[in-house]
């Protein structure tokens, strides 16, 4: 093949300009379902406490006839709490750095502020599923940290490696059973995996509306106590499932999320995005739970 001589080609040019996308791509996850749908309240201390109640037993002997009243003691409220925990993330950029032509944003520090305050949900989601197992009263030297829901629940049926639908429905009956009724089951993606492969009639699942193809995932479980929805949380430990009435959750909020821009000491603009919020599990016995789930049976 024959190439004119005196060409100019793109391997020994100068002045030809890069090619950038302008689309910056990111898979990183910004769904926190369990935060982003818990009631939001005001919480008005570090360490953050309410009270949940239970009736007395029924009874079935009935009085007998002219029988004076007499009286038991009653049964008191208990007393649960948790600290609150303080979560930030920062952002800062240089002048310069803001000031040079970039692809994919026009301002550097936009771009990290709004990542900032995603990352800060996630850290929020994260530690409601997977922080400490107990209450960190902390110091000056030792961050306070709050207990994570799973860690208020003591329901454990069908705790197991194998899941079944005998399993799901014995620990939603301890649920119903306590009093409350299960709508929810938060599972870790393995898990939801793991659900959608049991074969049995009561599991709901979807059906493409053109075409009738059958989508093999399983979105709602018709249990024995009601339909219960199926969500996968990728927050959640491994081989963990949490399932009961989820308005029993709620998020309190010493210091809402907020963004503080900071004074630019000469390097460039800087700011940082935090909140201080605790969690509510507002009756234990709300809820059951599976660990360890690795496999059906």
């Amino acid at each position: 093949m024959t190439i004119t001589p005196g060409l100019l080609h793109t391997y020994t040019a100068t002045g030809n300009r890069e090619d950038i996308s302008d689309i910056i791509d990111m898979i990183s996850s910004t769904q926190t379902p369990l935060y982003s749908t818990s009631e939001k309240k005001k919480a008005k201390a570090t360490l953050h406490q309410w009270q949940y109640d239970d009736l007395r037993s029924a009874v079935t002997a009935g009085n007998l006839e002219g029988e004076d009243v007499s009286f038991t003691t009653g049964v008191q409220p208990t007393m649960a709490s948790n600290n609150t925990q303080i979560f930030r993330r920062e952002f800062a950029v240089t002048k310069t750095q803001e000031a040079v032509l970039k692809a994919g944003t026009k301002s550097e520090y936009k771009r990290k502020m709004a990542n900032a305050i995603k990352e800060l949900k996630r850290d929020v989601e994260s530690t409601m599923w997977a922080g400490s197992a107990g209450v960190v009263t902390g110091s000056s030297a030792a961050a306070r940290q709050a207990k994570n829901v799973m860690a208020f629940v003591t329901q454990t049926a069908g705790y197991t490696a194998g899941i079944s639908v005998a399993k799901l429905n014995a620990g939603l009956q301890q649920v119903f059973d306590a009093g409350a009724d299960p709508d929810k089951l938060y599972c870790a993606s393995g898990v939801k995996g793991l659900v959608s492969t049991l074969s049995i009639t009561n599991l709901a699942r979807n059906v493409e509306a053109v075409g009738h193809k059958i989508i093999n995932r399983t979105d709602v479980f018709d249990s024995d106590f009601g339909l219960v929805s199926i969500i996968p949380d990728r927050f959640m430990t491994t081989g963990q499932a949490l399932g009961g009435q989820f308005d029993l959750v709620r998020v309190a909020n010493l210091r809402a999320p907020f963004v503080d821009h900071l004074p630019d000491l000469g390097g460039g603009p800087r700011g940082f995005t935090e909140a201080e919020l605790s969690w509510e599990v507002g009756h234990p016995n709300g809820f059951s739970k599976w660990t360890g789930i690795t496999t059906t049976s």
